[in-house]
């Protein structure tokens, strides 16, 4: 699967003449580019259609960044930060034991709300509505979708190593010590602005913090086969590339290039 991805807007940007070069409309073009940044411009498993929205985005004053699925880091490869720990020498994921990230050794920490839904089918028992005397029970089934909403913080290091990656609902905060509350919600927050005092050095990205990443339920995926990327993965990588290439300049204000991304 292949992603573009769009990371900032110039004032010259032309979504007419990028329609035009990809057959589409300035709407469709301003659509891929509305709201929070980055967007998905497109995805897809053709590689040629991928570069061909690249390039013409790129050509009409639109900073974009390509990558393959296969390039992104999946929730299940990042380290996961179970019971954090903010020790003198890093963070700790698992306590005072397990792997260690130096303060100084990280790039970026990203802030995200990701909004949902659990489908499950429910299945009922009741009676035929016949009106018959010793109706046989019927049964029926229906499906139910619970709204689920969850807050993450993706910790980058700089460099090619694995995101470290914590959840409010699952990771446990006793390494707060007398700042632990009671409430998940307030020790993700104190973690998170202890996490600004240990690195100063650090950028702090919260752009999905109130504009939620909505997640599509996910499909079936075949015995054996490989899952694709979810959207918030894809955006936490797309991030972090656009970090690493525009470091000493405000993300909206710089063009994305260099090897990074670049087809």
């Amino acid at each position: 699967m292949f992603y573009v991805g769009i990371t900032s807007v110039a004032d010259t940007a032309d979504p007419a003449a990028a329609g035009l070069a990809l057959g589409a409309t300035a709407y469709d073009v301003r659509r891929w580019s509305s709201g929070t940044l980055p967007t998905l411009a497109y995805q897809g498993t053709i590689y040629e259609a991928a570069r061909a929205r690249y390039d013409a985005l790129a050509r009409h004053g639109y900073s974009v960044l390509m990558v393959d699925s296969r390039a992104v880091p999946r929730r299940t490869d990042m380290v996961d930060v179970h019971r954090i720990d903010f020790g003198e020498d890093g963070l700790g994921a698992r306590g005072s034991e397990g792997p260690r990230l130096r303060y100084g050794a990280i790039s970026l920490v990203l802030h995200v709300t990701v909004k949902g839904s659990v489908t499950r089918l429910v299945r009922d028992k009741d009676i035929s509505p016949s009106g018959m005397r010793n109706t046989p029970m019927v049964e029926r089934q229906h499906v139910e979708r619970t709204p689920q909403s969850e807050q993450l913080l993706f910790i980058m290091p700089y460099g090619d190593d694995p995101p470290w990656v914590l959840s409010e609902k699952t990771a446990q905060f006793l390494g707060l010590g007398a700042a632990m509350q009671r409430a998940a919600a307030q020790n993700f927050v104190t973690t998170l602005n202890l996490l600004r005092q240990h690195a100063p050095g650090a950028t702090f990205d919260a752009r999905f913090a109130s504009q939620p990443i909505l997640l599509a339920p996910a499909p079936p995926t075949l015995a054996g086969a490989t899952p694709e990327s979810s959207r918030v993965e894809v955006l936490a990588h797309l991030l972090r590339l656009a970090h690493r290439g525009t470091a000493r300049m405000p993300y909206r204000q710089s063009g994305l290039r260099g090897d990074e991304g670049e087809p």
